[in-house]
């Protein structure tokens, strides 16, 4: 991939695209950008992987899979037609419930190695949008905000990717 040229009006930007949210989505759009060549950053609040990484689909296809098999396992009539004969099946319904949690670190982890390998600068905080081509990163605690102190730093940004929840992807520069 050919590098992105800078000019002297480059330099006035922490970086060239800060992308607000590291679900897969902004995970995506990070790593895309940082492969081309770009200085990017990505801030997140939580876990990398959002939602789906986290709490949704990957955990929950690890106990649909598990499930699988138990009823697999548990239809005698067809697997004695094909020579196999078992016992009682059982499971343990806190080794499954590991499996997943271990799924999703392992899943959570690649993402993590995967930014910091194209160059991916993590921010750990809550990015907002700030003043045009600025993102906020609240460095707050919880406690912080139930009391309304808030603390943060700026980032200047040529281009700012917010990944919504709702998978609404808008894109952010000078005009916005």
């Amino acid at each position: 991939m050919k590098p992105v040229e800078r000019n002297v009006v480059d330099q006035d930007f922490d970086f060239d695209v800060v992308v607000i949210g590291a679900g897969y989505g902004g995970f995506d759009a990070a790593r895309h950008a940082a492969e081309r060549g770009l200085r990017t950053a990505v801030v997140e609040a939580r876990e990398l992987g959002g939602t789906c990484v986290n709490r949704g689909c990957v955990p929950s296809k690890a106990l649909l899979a598990a499930s699988g098999r138990l009823r697999a396992f548990s239809d005698r009539d067809h697997l004695a037609a094909l020579g196999i004969h078992t016992g009682g099946v059982r499971f343990e319904r806190q080794r499954l419930a590991d499996h997943a949690r271990t799924l999703v670190e392992s899943v959570r982890s690649n993402m993590g190695k995967s930014l910091k390998r194209a160059g991916v600068e993590l921010l750990n905080g809550r990015g907002r949008l700030g003043r045009t081509r600025t993102v906020v990163e609240d460095l707050s605690t919880e406690q912080h905000l139930q009391h309304g102190l808030q603390s943060g730093r700026l980032h200047f940004a040529r281009q700012v990717v917010v990944r919504a929840s709702s998978g609404i992807e808008r894109t952010c520069s000078a005009r916005h």
